[in-house]
């Protein structure tokens, strides 16, 4: 099992001190080596050929008045939120500040950029809190119905469905702490970068499946791809997406409203319409999927166009998201899970090797 293997090294590395006292920062930081890429590649994408589901919701094409779907609250296109307060937005916004200071800044991150970005990741009811519990909801859930991936029990017998304390937190904790000592900033942000992004990814799914139950999840299912904004301003992993192709961010944004009508026509509590909602469901996780795709060509790409340092960061990011968004891909060939630890990497084959494993939004 490819989540086990993540498992295995990041419940070793997760037993480190959680917090190192500012003391501790070392000035004295590894050297950088190597060039970053002139510009970012932009992965190769024609989606002419990939025409939307039968099923799929479509409010860009005639407000959603030729599609199979009753008429709702997302026709206009515009996310109407249940609630007026979804704390959600706040996370993303921490993850932006994380980003700005640790990977989108073209500084190399200094032991106190580690710091400071560690103190917005472990602040109250803040990004940790989260990836704390946070489980995968395409996987089996543990028996019974009486469980939180937030007890040390449960998330040690049930490694792969409580990903965020097995294996997203570990990596995401040593990455900080190393980054404050001083060790390899590059590495240790891409490692941050990997474990958040498939944080936010992970959580748009999971708040859609528990919408079933709480309505206001839907709120935060489109906070956590969002940022809490509509379709021409995105933020968090809805700009990331949009970064490397327009036409996937929009076809997320449209499942998104296709989860927002759903709850509209079916609007009790817990729901009852799970055929309607399995197709929104899908609707969401195909488009979410292929912008992570992308994101990780665009990865594999700059990993064979940097040299040094910032080509060993891109390969640190596949390693983590690699074998994670393996299992979700279309097809899975040998060669390309045997890339991300590969000391030959070759992104141009990789680059290619996920266009065939994930054409489509």
């Amino acid at each position: 099992m490819r989540y086990v293997a993540c498992f295995g090294l990041l419940l070793l590395i997760g037993c480190a001190e959680e917090n190192p006292e500012e003391t501790n920062i070392d000035n004295t930081q590894d050297p950088v080596s190597g060039e970053s890429c002139e510009a970012l590649p932009e992965p190769a994408l024609d989606l002419s050929q990939c025409s939307p589901k039968s099923t799929d919701y479509l409010p860009r094409e005639n407000n959603s008045a030729d599609d199979a779907w009753e008429s709702c609250i997302s026709d206009d296109g515009v996310y109407a939120q249940l609630e007026l307060s979804v704390s959600s937005i706040e996370r993303v916004a921490g993850f932006d500040q994380i980003a700005d200071i640790l990977w989108r800044s073209e500084n190399v991150p200094t032991p106190e950029d580690f710091l400071t970005a560690r103190d917005i990741y472990t602040m109250e009811q803040g990004l940790r809190t989260r990836v704390m519990r946070r489980f995968d909801p395409r996987l089996e859930a543990p028996p019974g119905g009486e469980w939180s991936c937030g007890d040390e029990e449960t998330y040690l017998a049930y490694p792969e469905f409580c990903i965020g304390p097995s294996t997203i937190g570990p990596l995401v904790t040593q990455a900080f702490i190393d980054g404050i000592e001083g060790k390899t900033p590059l590495q240790n942000a891409a490692r941050i970068e990997a474990g958040l992004t498939w944080f936010l990814y992970v959580s748009v799914l999971k708040e859609a499946q528990t919408c079933i139950e709480k309505a206001k999840d839907c709120d935060s299912s489109w906070a956590y791809y969002t940022g809490g904004t509509q379709r021409e301003e995105p933020r968090g992993l809805a700009a990331m997406v949009q970064s490397v192709s327009d036409e996937t961010h929009n076809r997320a944004f449209d499942a998104i409203l296709a989860l927002r009508c759903w709850r509209d026509l079916d609007p009790v509590t817990p729901a009852e319409n799970l055929e309607l909602w399995q197709l929104a469901s899908t609707q969401i996780e195909r488009a979410l999927t292929h912008g992570m795709t992308t994101l990780a060509r665009q990865r594999a790409l700059s990993a064979e166009c940097a040299s040094g340092d910032h080509a060993a960061a891109h390969q640190e990011y596949l390693k983590f998201v690699g074998p994670l968004l393996g299992s979700r891909l279309e097809s899975y060939p040998e060669e390309l899970s045997q890339a991300w630890e590969s000391t030959d990497f070759d992104g141009s084959s990789v680059d290619t090797w996920l266009e065939e494993a994930f054409a489509c939004p």
